[in-house]
């Protein structure tokens, strides 16, 4: 199981996935003990809960390929999004509306997330901000322009207090960047 505490009374928990083993997103209400199924089960399947629980951010596989999604708890709407990335490339902020991402460039034919997780594939990545209601992505970093030219992996992404500075850990070196 994969667990986390996004709000006071609820745990998510999920199933570990692979490109050919189906996975599942559940949450666990703490005052009630009910646990509710809210995702799955899907091949691939990843997912990032939101601060509050209200929203899950996914990542799996269907027949044209990887997809990212969102999906609204309380009203049970699934939106996709209009980049190709795994969640774990990804990190909430606390409006719950935007997220930021680490968006490949190009996806390798491989078994996603099981090659990726392995190391066996590297990513080169773009920095990207989605707003989750309006489906709008723009790129807010290309690391082939900048001045050292460095390739990223991103993974490990996170927010300071202020959500002023992105950090991430770059797969490809193990560096710390900060956006």
């Amino acid at each position: 199981w994969l667990a986390s505490w996004p709000a006071p009374a609820v745990i998510a928990l999920q199933t570990k996935s692979g490109a050919g083993a189906h996975a599942s997103r559940y949450f666990l209400n703490t005052q009630t003990k009910a646990l509710k199924k809210i995702i799955g089960p899907a091949p691939g399947l990843s997912t990032l809960v939101s601060p509050s629980g209200r929203g899950v951010l996914y990542s799996g596989l269907t027949t044209g390929g990887l997809v990212l999604g969102v999906y609204n708890v309380p009203e049970d709407v699934f939106v996709r999004l209009p980049v190709r990335t795994l969640a774990d490339k990804c990190v909430w902020t606390k409006n719950e509306i935007t997220v930021y991402c680490a968006v490949p460039k190009i996806l390798p034919a491989v078994d996603y997330p099981d090659s990726w997780y392995r190391g066996e594939v590297s990513l080169v990545d773009n920095l990207w901000r989605l707003n989750t209601k309006t489906k709008r992505a723009e790129i807010l970093f290309n690391p082939e322009l900048a001045s050292n030219a460095t390739a990223i992996d991103a993974t490990e992404l996170f927010l300071s207090a202020n959500e002023q500075t992105l950090y991430f850990t770059n797969q490809n070196d193990a560096n710390l960047w900060a956006l």
